[in-house]
């Protein structure tokens, strides 16, 4: 099995400034590893991060991105207290898309981040 990996050149500061916080927080640390979807990747150990309400605790997923837990690394040195809000209120879908997020992709809704914004698109299996 071959593995394909591509990479997009990062986003400049203006296009991150189009994104609210909790979008930016998300952008910068975490579609490395669950995509810009959100939809991780199970099979490599990077789980989906998609309809956490249903399944965890918002102060667990407060307490790993702090923490860390298995191989997601700790971020609380890294994050300040508002962006660790913003992020976990954008992975519950509570945070409002940023003006400007929808340019070319049409309708974002909260919670969601316009592919073409993404640093690492993520591992083609092949």
């Amino acid at each position: 099995m071959a593995w394909l990996i591509s990479l997009e050149p990062a986003m400049d500061d203006d296009e991150l400034a189009d994104l609210s916080l909790g979008a930016r927080t998300y952008v910068q640390y975490c579609t490395a590893c669950h995509r810009s979807d959100r939809s991780g990747s199970p099979e490599s150990g990077y789980p989906s991060l998609r309809n956490l309400d249903g399944r965890l605790d918002r102060d667990v997923v407060e307490n790993v991105i702090e923490n860390g837990r298995n191989m997601m690394p700790a971020f609380g040195s890294q994050l300040s207290e508002d962006e660790v809000e913003a992020l976990v209120a954008f992975l519950y879908g509570e945070e409002e898309a940023a003006e400007g997020a929808d340019r070319e992709t049409g309708e974002t809704q909260p919670g969601e981040i316009p592919k073409f914004l993404t640093k690492f698109p993520g591992i083609h299996d092949f």
